[in-house]
């Protein structure tokens, strides 16, 4: 087996709240290899959005370490840490977060130009991705004049524009209807794996899960993995 794109080693989580401690995660150790997708389910409040974003470097665990590639994360400045988030990891949430002042090409365009391609060249991989979204007729739409799917389908695009090596998905399609969410969730697989991308996507929808690797449950605060 490859060598692990990503690996919790005892990962502990807590917080402050009212006047006591909440423990989020206890001691959480998994590893995520090259190529698979994997699921993240557990009821809300369960811990995964802190998951993912101890994984996506945007916070820090209290106890236990984090490796990306191999390269321990702990003690890494904060200028490192962002051009990792640049360059090697992709995020999709709920909500969509597009820039609505931009068209859906825009906002697809603007992370390539600030990793530093050019105009030209992240254009033309703005629209490779949108065509491979089915998307491509809409390319010059402001987000207020696209649907909820449509946006989803542009949040992902967005987040595959810098070839990162990890997607990190919090209920990419938490906001959308049930036939809505399936023909996304789709395109996001096969996307993912078109591209050989590594991914970790929370989701409350069990019937999405089996089209995944792996499926990682958080309960009380503990990881169980289960392989499908």
């Amino acid at each position: 087996m490859s060598e692990p794109i990503l690996f919790f080693k005892n990962v502990t989580r807590s917080f402050h709240q009212g006047g006591g401690i909440l423990n989020v995660l206890n001691d959480i150790s998994f590893e995520l290899h090259t190529g698979e997708i994997v699921a993240l389910v557990g009821n809300s409040g369960s811990g995964k959005s802190t998951l993912l974003q101890i994984a996506g470097l945007l916070e820090h665990p209290n106890e236990g370490e984090v490796y990306f590639c191999k390269e321990s994360c702990g003690k890494l400045s904060d200028y490192r840490r962002t051009i990792i988030r640049r360059d090697q990891l992709g995020f999709v949430y709920q909500h969509h977060r597009l820039l609505p002042e931009f068209s859906a090409i825009e906002n697809i365009v603007l992370p390539q130009m600030i990793a530093g391609v050019s105009r030209q060249k992240a254009t033309d991989y703005g629209l490779d991705l949108l065509n491979k979204m089915d998307l491509l007729s809409r390319a010059d739409h402001h987000p207020g004049q696209l649907s909820g799917g449509e946006q989803q389908r542009v949040a992902i695009a967005r987040a595959l524009a810098n070839k990162p090596c990890l997607l990190l998905a919090d209920e990419p399609t938490g906001n959308l209807d049930h036939k809505t969410s399936n023909i996304i969730f789709k395109e996001l697989l096969n996307m993912a794996k078109d591209v050989g991308l590594t991914a970790i996507i929370a989701t409350h929808n069990s019937e999405l899960t089996h089209r995944m690797d792996r499926v990682l449950v958080l309960h009380n605060g503990r990881l169980q993995d289960f392989s499908n």
